[in-house]
């Protein structure tokens, strides 16, 4: 899985992890003690106990596809340039 940092000071993360449909469904295959098990074991701290929940919490859990564009030209007229890759 990948962790992206949205708001380090608050704590706010978001974990990717690979879905594989149709191999995979949201509701059969990521529950919330399975994604808890994933993020645990992608931070390296798969036998730490939260049972209270204290440590990580998992506010929604859903699929997202990737998606590639490429631009028809990366010189606009005024002579900008456009570079980079997000």
């Amino acid at each position: 899985c990948a962790f992206v940092v949205h708001d380090i000071e608050e704590g706010n993360f978001v974990c990717q992890i690979p879905y594989f449909p149709p191999f995979q469904t949201v509701h059969a295959d990521f529950t919330h003690d399975k994604c808890l098990h994933l993020i645990k074991a992608g931070l390296g701290i798969r036998h730490l106990d939260d049972s209270k929940g204290s440590l990580i919490e998992i506010r929604e859990v859903r699929p997202w596809k990737s998606k590639t564009s490429i631009a028809p030209n990366y010189v606009i007229d005024d002579g900008i340039v456009l570079v980079g890759d997000a």
